[in-house]
């Protein structure tokens, strides 16, 4: 049987030497990732089709055509039962995995390397960072821009020094990444003591020691909440290891500071209005301060004024905050056995941490936001679990205080379940009560009834 091939030499007779080379598989293969579908109808209908003597291609700089005729060769071929046999091998190898597999660069990158006969003009200690080099400048197109730090196998023993004689950057980043331990102790510590811990400061040095046209003691530690948190959060993505866009971040800190200072407004006239004796688990209707205030458009001043407060800053404020916790995430996974677990330091913050999360949760009326954000968090866990990859230190921290704020906000729910006067305020599918409303119930006004 005869099968038809191309004689090649002479087009490579008239043929202008390197004047622009055929496309190789590694530069044509790349435009294929994350395409879906595919054809055969070019091939197999239109190429063998062709009723010009010369078949064409295209390239980056124009339709280049073979000037040799597709003839046979006139030397007989045989076709062995061997032949067809190893034919179908390479042809089933070729149509399946892994070699159609396309390269994701959301995934680890290896690259094996071994010395050849390339380098034999060097010294046999030399091949192998040769072999080492010529690979990664064949790939550095995706092994520049991954995501994940790319990982060299080789055989050759005295290579490994190079992973102590690199940069200091490289260690700490691409080698092992470290729980960032001063991050989120400084994250902690001012979430306690400027937001958590503002409404004891308030109760330490009450309103009435200060001018109430004036700010208070909670207003300015308001004020460096508003300051320091933002300077955080942009550190935070600074040391994500996956590279966020920057239009994302810098809008959710700009909207972040906007919707903690309209807060910032809100909650220092309502805490005024609490020395005046409103009542928070009231609605600012049934308030007996507020009630019968003339004319009655200040009632709609009053309730507008919380609208700004408890629905369109906290979204400002609390959306903006958690994308920015899911985006850091998002980056925070690894395949090193080390990274696996928390260091000592990261369980004693955990407590504080969930603490606060519950404390925001409650406060800010933002569990929907919240769960939301903790689903997500879950997802992208078994979605890079069937991947190989599973959260760092940093993303087991962001996690866990997830998880036990979840905890502590249920035990909340449940202990004040049967409370029917909060039950009447909080009247939504989901029954959450805010801790200042609980305290002017049942701490406040009862300490001045007594």
């Amino acid at each position: 049987m005869l099968r038809s091939c191309i004689d090649f030499c002479g087009l490579n007779n008239i043929a202008v030497k390197n004047k622009y080379p055929l496309p190789l598989i590694s530069s044509a293969f790349a435009p294929l990732h994350g395409a879906t579908v595919f054809t055969k109808l070019a091939l197999r209908n239109a190429y063998h089709l062709v009723r010009e003597w010369k078949p064409a291609f295209n390239t980056p700089l124009s339709i280049c055509r073979l000037a040799a005729p597709l003839t046979a060769t006139s030397t007989p071929f045989h076709w062995t039962p061997e032949a067809e046999a190893a034919f179908l091998e390479l042809k089933c190898r070729f149509t399946s995995a892994p070699i159609l597999t396309k390269p994701d660069p959301e995934l680890q990158f290896t690259v094996e390397v071994d010395a050849s006969d390339t380098g034999r003009n060097y010294d046999i200690s030399n091949w192998e960072p040769l072999a080492a080099k010529l690979a990664l400048e064949e790939w550095r197109h995706w092994l520049e821009g991954s995501i994940l730090p790319f990982v060299v196998w080789t055989d050759h023993k005295p290579v490994l020094h190079w992973k102590w004689h690199g940069s200091k950057d490289m260690d700490s980043s691409l080698l092992k990444p470290k729980f960032h331990l001063d991050l989120w102790v400084s994250f902690t510590i001012q979430n306690w003591l400027l937001d958590f811990g503002r409404p004891i400061v308030m109760i330490i040095l009450p309103l009435e020691w200060f001018p109430l046209n004036r700010p208070s003691a909670g207003d300015y530690f308001h004020m460096a909440y508003n300051i320091i948190t933002p300077f955080l959060l942009l550190k935070l993505i600074e040391r994500s290891p996956k590279t966020l866009p920057h239009a994302a971040v810098y809008l959710c800190i700009i909207t972040f500071v906007m919707g903690a200072s309209i807060h910032l407004v809100g909650d220092s006239i309502n805490h005024r209005l609490l020395l005046s004796g409103y009542q928070l688990h009231l609605s600012v209707r049934e308030n007996p301060i507020i009630k019968n205030l003339q004319p009655a458009s200040l009632i709609d001043s009053f309730e507008l004024l919380y609208y700004y407060d408890e629905k369109l800053g906290h979204s400002m404020w609390y959306v903006p905050f958690f994308l920015i916790l899911f985006l850091y995430f998002t980056g925070c996974f690894t395949h090193i056995k080390e990274e696996k677990r928390m260091p000592l330091a990261a369980w004693f913050l955990l407590a504080p941490s969930a603490v606060y999360y519950w404390y925001l949760i409650t406060e800010g009326q933002i569990f929907i936001l919240f769960i939301f954000t903790f689903f997500a968090m879950t997802a992208t866990v078994m979605h890079q679990k069937r991947k190989g990859f599973v959260p760092d230190s940093n993303g087991l921290f962001l996690l866990y205080s997830f998880s036990i704020a979840l905890g502590l906000v249920s035990i909340w729910v449940a202990c004040l379940w049967s409370d029917q006067v909060l039950r009447k305020k909080y009247r939504g599918v989901i029954y959450i009560p805010e801790p200042w409303a609980f305290y002017t119930l049942h701490i406040r006004d009862k300490g001045a009834s007594a």
